[in-house]
């Protein structure tokens, strides 16, 4: 009990811990207190520093105020040898000092109410009871599980007033106030009693408050005896001394330079600082930019060391460290405001490119790389893990040589024809240990045949392309059909051309309002002469709207001439069906059971549609040529038929249409995406080619003498293989194989050889991303020299001239040649349709969950 009331006493300061002796009483009692003197002072901010005679220290603090029942209580919090702060409330009025303790959390405590530790005025001599009660039911001292009964007895007392000397200075007329705790303890389990006296003797000096204490216990358990003394306080502004703290050490010192972008900072005193300054208020620190720095940090060693820890890594220049006058020490005294400077090396080397220049589209394919630093490396970090070559899919093998700061990187061997390669430098570092971060490179080595890619079509994307002369100059132009575009709507779904000025270039861009919109993009775009006059017009598709031709006016500008309301219109063509001399229009949905035939009357318009029978899949394709060779067009698409991959409809003599015929010579799963039919074979007939996507494939069923197809032969291909065309390439009079794809993967040639044969699979880079769009590739002259080029979306690969080499032999993934093996005949329009033409649910569902993760 008497340890629980004490608690309540060294919240001011009275009472404590450990054991001593006290000694130096006060001397040279006075008569009185000094007048208008404050003895027991309590202003937020106030507080007193002691130590008992174990040399433990304990801090007192006057935190805030909170209202009570009869006033404004001070809040005091009491912290001493690192133990959890303890908080009591003090009412302090004209009549006296009280400390609450109902408003703790002890029961005890809190049923003595409050306690009334010094009465004012003082007066020498004066006495008063402090408390006097008996406790029953509170406290269960023997721990028997029983409430014992307690007595209790607390007086207060003026003994006089004396001067102390305390904390190195002469306190005169401070008042020597005893209190004195009898308390008697009848033990509930032996009827024992067992009683204890405390004293405690305090003297307060005037304007500071409590600058010693004496406590002594006596009792039955023996005595103790305790002696608190102040060694420091601010009260109401004033010090107990003025010195003013100093710093000891610096980290980083003055002047000094360190090294890397992780830089410990730490600041240390010659005495404890007040922790309760927040260390971003007491320390600072400004960058190069002369901006501050953000930072963080923490109090440690008692209070004599501030550790810094910057929240962003330090660049390099000079900083300026600042210890403001915010940080004071524990009675208040400000450190003298003081800065410094230091130097951060936080770069590591830095390389440029010296050669080949950055981003060559056409790199030489023995090409050296010379890079050079900044500054001195570390040798050791100059090697061949930290200075790369690769193509996205091996390292170069490469030799790595430095001299004094440049680096050499050699290849020992040539380069890949068209390949694009990241030159990388990583972790170089200097000889102070800083480290740099990646940087690269890139470049396209010399793609050959075809020259690097450039860009035709400015701020828009290219959704289906054709090449042809739609100005009437004799000259090719570039016509595009763009798509979506994010960040113009102006530039969406527009009809472009750049019409063709010779020497590869071309006039500003001419563009033109189509049926096309978000829901109907087109995917489809082709030119054609209509009408016989020489004048070529253009036919596009827009998916699910319909069918629109433009037509060539006489100053070689295009003109809307009809659009056709179908929702045949992913896909059109352009042949002669019915065998009059005008062109007519094919045309296929996105995914469907039959297709569109447009027969062109006399007066230039298309008429209404036949509908032809045939499985057209979704992202497929649609093609017209003789594949039985009888002299008539044929009609045929990929499809998603029970049947087969791939549907052909042939023209009957007397101008009609067979059923659906879908060729058992595939292998039972193929998925086909892309057709194209010309002859590959080198023997007049046209023959069917076929992209497959999913299994990385292009195959060639060769049109077989009398009609049928030979056993199919599979080729390797490029990535994601989706459309092709077939068309001479090189020039030799030989029907060549161009394929692209969708998802960024270059385009593939397979030039035909002298044998009959197409050779090994030739490819070059592209800028585009590409699409499964069925005319997003057109082949044609577009500089007006003699050789075909290329337009794959808005990339123009035009051709220069090589060798006429033959191509090198491919190897046949499976099956035989189109002359080795007989096809079974083509079967009449008579004939019946095993399956029908239906889509199976399974496939369309298949199709168009693979659809809606490709880009149209």
């Amino acid at each position: 009990m008497a340890a629980l009331v004490l608690s309540a006493l060294a919240a001011c300061g009275g009472g404590g811990g450990g054991s001593g002796s006290g000694n130096g009483e006060g001397a040279g009692a006075a008569q009185g207190p000094v007048a208008g003197a404050d003895y027991y002072p309590l202003n937020v901010g106030d507080r007193w520093l002691y130590r008992d005679g174990d040399g433990v220290t304990m801090q007192v603090d006057v935190t805030g105020t909170q209202p009570v029942q009869g006033g404004t209580a001070l809040v005091v919090s009491t912290q001493g040898g690192g133990d959890v702060p303890d908080t009591a409330l003090y009412l302090k009025t004209a009549t006296g000092v009280q400390v609450l303790t109902e408003a703790g959390s002890d029961p005890t405590l809190a049923a003595l109410g409050r306690l009334t530790l010094l009465r004012l005025p003082l007066v020498n001599g004066d006495r008063w009871v402090i408390a006097d009660q008996t406790l029953a039911g509170v406290l269960d001292v023997d721990a028997d599980g029983k409430a014992d009964t307690v007595t209790l007895r607390m007086d207060g007392a003026v003994l006089g007033f004396e001067t102390v000397e305390e904390a190195g200075r002469s306190h005169a007329q401070s008042a020597h106030v005893q209190t004195v705790l009898r308390q008697t303890v009848q033990l509930s389990s032996t009827g024992q009693t067992v009683s204890s006296t405390l004293t405690s003797d305090d003297w307060y000096a005037p304007n500071v408050g409590l600058v010693r204490s004496r406590v002594a216990i006596s009792g039955s358990g023996g005595s103790t005896n305790t002696v608190n003394r102040v060694t420091g306080w601010r009260v109401a502004g004033q010090r107990s001394s003025s010195g003013v703290p100093t710093i000891t050490n610096r980290l980083p010192a003055a002047g000094a330079t360190v090294y890397g972008v992780a830089v410990q900072q730490q600041v240390g005193f010659d005495r404890p600082m007040d922790t309760g300054v927040a260390p971003e208020r007491a320390f600072s620190l400004t960058g190069p930019d002369g901006q501050p720095v953000p930072l963080r940090g923490y109090w440690n060693d008692g209070g004599r060391t501030l550790y810094i820890e910057e929240t962003y890594p330090l660049a390099s220049g000079r900083y300026t460290a600042r210890v403001s006058a915010a940080a004071v020490d524990l009675i208040g005294n400000p450190v003298g405001e003081t800065s410094w400077t230091f130097d951060v090396d936080a770069s590591a080397p830095q390389a440029t490119l010296v050669s080949p220049t950055a981003g060559a589209p056409e790199l030489p394919l023995d090409s050296v790389f010379v890079l050079q630093l900044d500054d001195d490396p570390e040798p050791a970090s100059v090697n061949d893990s930290n200075v790369t070559l690769g193509d996205g899919v091996r390292q170069v093998e490469a030799t790595v040589t430095l001299s004094g700061r440049t680096i050499t990187l050699r290849p020992k061997s040539p380069l890949r024809t068209g390949a694009r390669y990241t030159l990388a430098v990583n972790y170089l570092a200097d000889r102070n240990g800083n480290v740099g971060q990646m940087q690269y490179w890139q470049f396209t080595a010399d793609p050959g045949r075809f020259a690097a890619p450039q860009k035709l079509l400015a701020g828009s994307t290219a959704q289906a392309v054709t090449i042809g002369d739609v100005d009437g100059d004799g000259r090719a132009d570039a016509v595009f059909a763009t798509g979506y575009n994010a960040s113009s709507d102006a530039g969406a779904f527009k009809l472009v051309v750049r019409r063709g000025l010779g020497q590869g270039r071309f006039a500003d861009e001419q563009r033109y309002t189509t049926i096309a919109d978000f829901s109907s993009q087109i995917d489809s775009l082709t030119v054609a002469d209509l009408d016989g006059n020489g004048r070529q017009a253009v036919v596009l598709a827009a998916s699910g709207r319909g069918l629109q031709i433009f037509r060539q006016q006489a100053d070689g500008t295009l003109a809307s001439s009809q659009v056709i309301d179908t929702r045949d219109s992913y896909i059109v063509r352009v042949a002669d069906m019915n065998g009059d001399g005008r062109p007519d229009l094919v045309s296929a949905p996105f995914v469907g059971s039959s297709v569109s035939v447009w027969l062109q009357g006399a007066d230039g318009r298309f008429g209404a549609a036949t509908s032809v029978s045939l499985s057209v899949k979704s992202f497929g394709d649609l093609s017209v040529g003789d594949v039985d060779g009888d002299g008539r067009p044929d009609i045929l698409a990929t499809s998603d038929s029970f049947d087969g991959p791939l549907g052909i409809v042939l023209r009957t003599p007397d101008g009609g249409y067979a059923s659906p015929w879908y060729p058992s010579t595939l292998p039972s799963g193929t998925w086909v995406d892309g057709l194209a039919i010309g002859d590959v074979t080198g023997d007049g007939r046209a023959d069917v080619v076929l992209m497959q996507t999913f299994n990385q494939r292009v195959t060639v069923l060769a049109q077989a003498p009398g009609g049928g197809f030979a056993a199919p032969v599979a080729m390797a291909s490029i990535g994601n293989p989706a459309h092709g065309k077939v068309a001479d390439l090189d020039g030799d009079g030989r029907n060549d194989l161009l394929v692209w794809s969708w998802g960024g993967y270059p385009i593939g040639l397979y030039r035909q050889r002298s044998d009959g044969q197409l050779g090994a699979l030739e490819s070059w880079p592209v800028s585009e991303y590409g699409s499964s769009a069925p005319d997003l590739l057109a082949i044609g002259d577009l500089d007006g020299d003699g050789r075909p080029d290329v337009l794959y979306g808005a990339d123009w690969l035009r051709q220069r001239p090589v060798l006429r080499e033959e191509p090198v032999a491919a190897t046949p993934l499976a099956g035989a040649r189109a002359r080795a093996m007989a096809a079974a005949p083509v079967r009449s329009a008579a004939q019946p349709v095993a399956g029908g033409s239906g889509l199976g649910l399974n496939q369309r569902l298949s199709r168009l969950v693979r659809g809606s993760a490709e880009s149209r």
